[in-house]
């Protein structure tokens, strides 16, 4: 790769880093949008990348098409990437997301199943997951939640997925509990504070949901939450 791309694709990165960040919706496999808008422009050949630091940043990129609802183009964008790196499995657990923001549970989870055994371990299982979750099969998605959250007991986003699907089976107590753990582990998640609000509103526990919201301190957001 030539210096100009090089420093190019680094700029983009760091922009990307220091203007936004996404959080996963336990209910869908939905992401908040990046703040830093990302074009195809941004992105360069996957043919390339030359190096292993510059072909994370490219995917740090299509990432960020992801996060901005855009993840048909990040598609696109992997498809040309595995033709170069086949065996990349940061790559193919992005297209394992991008599959499932686009409705295709069956191949994000066969995408997910063959990430298990390495390094994606968790992200596998969170995946398999909200593939269960989306399909409202709660019962599984527990299952394949308990898993994620074994192997990265600290991720609150997989914390918080799992308490609501445990909400969502009826064990109110548990989710509840664990939904509490994800907020403590991500106080200023507004995503998991709700899920908290609407698991006490799920379990019938309506003045504890009500004490909650009245902590917010933003009008608007508590009037959405």
């Amino acid at each position: 790769m030539n210096a100009s791309l090089c420093w190019r694709v680094a700029l983009v990165a760091v922009l990307l880093v220091l203007g936004g960040c996404s959080t996963l919706n336990s209910v869908l496999p939905d992401s908040l949008a990046m703040q830093r808008s990302v074009t195809n422009h941004d992105i360069p050949v996957a043919k390339d990348l030359d190096a292993a630091r510059t072909r994370k940043l490219f995917l740090m990129l299509v990432d960020g098409l992801r996060q901005q609802g855009k993840s048909r183009a990040a598609l696109a964008f992997l498809d040309d990437y595995n033709r170069q790196f086949p065996d990349d499995p940061a790559a193919r657990r992005l297209q394992a997301d991008c599959l499932l923001d686009t409705g295709d549970y069956a191949g994000a989870g066969r995408l997910y199943v063959h990430l298990r055994d390495g390094d994606q371990a968790a992200a596998a299982y969170a995946g398999l997951g909200r593939v269960a979750a989306a399909k409202r099969d709660w019962p599984d998605a527990v299952i394949q939640f308990t898993e994620a959250t074994r192997r990265a007991p600290a991720d609150a986003s997989y914390v918080n997925d799992l308490g609501f699907a445990l909400v969502r089976t009826g064990q109110y107590d548990r989710g509840l509990d664990t939904l509490r753990q994800a907020t403590q582990l991500d106080p200023d998640n507004r995503v998991v504070r709700n899920n908290l609000v609407l698991g006490l509103t799920l379990a019938g526990r309506e003045p504890q949901a009500a004490r909650l919201v009245e902590t917010i301190n933003d009008p608007q957001e508590r009037q959405q939450a």
